[in-house]
């Protein structure tokens, strides 16, 4: 269980190691050295060990999401949950890029709820190595195992935060687009937001959960999903969907319907679904559906694959009061969702929810469940210098479940 803080924890570099997105628009990524950064007030520095790899970020370095606002800049900080105090580390003088197009970059301020979150997932653990200005008597100390998530900070005073939408958050930080990311040995994060990471759950385990981990939780809370009912999850052998599989059935005790390529089955099989479809050689997974589900259909649809043609089936896999959950977020051109005819939705009355992420309590529920072995994943380590090797895997479909960068 990897939950030893490394060696010399106050022992704090000048600088650190991070992975960049050196050539944005494509797939590729460089390990390169960046200034550590001083936690300010009310902030704490992390000396992070463990993030997630998301198919958001892969998204973010290949300027997949046309909704986002600007282009993935030259130098990103990849990775999720991490907040920096500039919006990026730009290149080094001559390493490509004019000065005057790195200040601009500087200066840009992304409002981040045109973010949203696709596995929406991967963030940072590791360990408090110092406490910024002001926090000699907050209940984070320095050794402190926490987590920093995908949101790394929020206003609190909001509308959005004090109903729990810590997503939506006009004021929020979300890493890895304009502001550092996990993929790093040092980040800074709002002391009374990082989150602690409970004593027996394995640091590997736990980057994933703060973010597919807590996204999915809300997700099936959205959903209403309940004891005995069918749920379907759409993509259940990816890193979010191998999540959702066992904490509904194993948290929730519902009936599992996974979707996804045949080669993933018995993942999805033993992180506790009911029933299998293999989309690839299923042509009706309408009537497949419906065959597990007394002909009625699911009470509630997950779409967690970033698939155009998975929303459009969505609407028809659901029962009358049905409900279809949208977190997977498709590349290229915005489209409306297929499936979402009205008199379909009109006479199942069906309900169609968004779902971003989930909030801070949220996060500390599915640590927990994490903790009593009800939200499990697959997990493989790989090294910050695999990083572009990682991507063209998850480019090409081969990963199951979900890869945890070692630092």
């Amino acid at each position: 269980m990897s939950n030893a803080p490394p060696a010399n924890l106050t022992d704090i570099p000048k600088k650190h190691k991070a992975a960049v997105y050196d050539k944005p628009g494509t797939l590729s990524t460089k390990v390169v050295e960046v200034d550590t950064p001083e936690p300010g007030p009310g902030e704490v520095l992390v000396r992070l060990t463990h993030s997630g790899v998301c198919h958001s970020d892969y998204s973010v370095m290949v300027n997949g999401w046309k909704a986002l606002p600007f282009p993935t800049p030259e130098g990103q900080v990849g990775g999720h949950e991490v907040r920096g105090q500039l919006f990026f580390y730009p290149p080094a003088p001559g390493a490509g890029g004019s000065r005057r197009r790195r200040r601009r970059h500087r200066r840009r301020v992304v409002p981040s709820r045109t973010l949203s979150n696709s596995m929406l997932t991967p963030p940072g653990v590791g360990f408090v190595a110092k406490l910024g200005p002001g926090l000699d008597k907050s209940p984070v100390k320095v050794g402190d195992r926490v987590g920093i998530k995908w949101v790394s900070a929020i206003c609190g005073a909001c509308p959005a935060c004090m109903h729990g939408h810590d997503a939506l958050c006009p004021n929020n930080k979300v890493s890895g687009y304009y502001t550092p990311g996990t993929f790093q040995e040092y980040a800074v994060g709002p002391a009374d937001y990082v989150t602690p990471v409970p004593d027996g759950l394995d640091s590997a385990l736990a980057a994933p959960m703060l973010c597919a981990g807590v996204t999915v939780h809300s997700a099936l809370k959205k959903a209403q999903v309940a004891g005995g009912k069918f749920v379907v999850v759409m993509g259940a052998g990816g890193g979010l969907g191998n999540i959702a599989v066992s904490i509904a059935a194993k948290g929730v005790g519902a009936r599992v319907i996974g979707i996804d390529h045949g080669s993933k089955e018995k993942l999805v099989k033993d992180a506790g679904a009911e029933f299998f479809i293999d989309f690839t050689k299923v042509t009706d997974v309408e009537k497949a559906v419906k065959d597990v589900t007394e002909g009625l259909g699911a009470h509630a649809v997950l779409v967690l694959t970033a698939s155009n043609q998975a929303y459009a089936q969505a609407p028809m896999l659901c029962r009358f009061g049905g409900r279809v959950i949208c977190v997977g977020i498709p590349e290229g051109e915005l489209q409306p969702i297929g499936g979402a005819i009205p008199a379909v939705m009109i006479f199942k009355e069906l309900t169609i929810t968004g779902s971003a992420v989930g909030n801070r309590l949220e996060a500390i529920e599915t640590l927990d469940f994490a903790k009593r072995g009800i939200a499990t994943s697959k997990i493989r380590l790989a090294k910050l210098e695999d990083l572009t090797s990682v991507f063209q895997e998850m480019h090409d479909g081969k990963i199951e479940g979900r890869v945890v960068i070692e630092m």
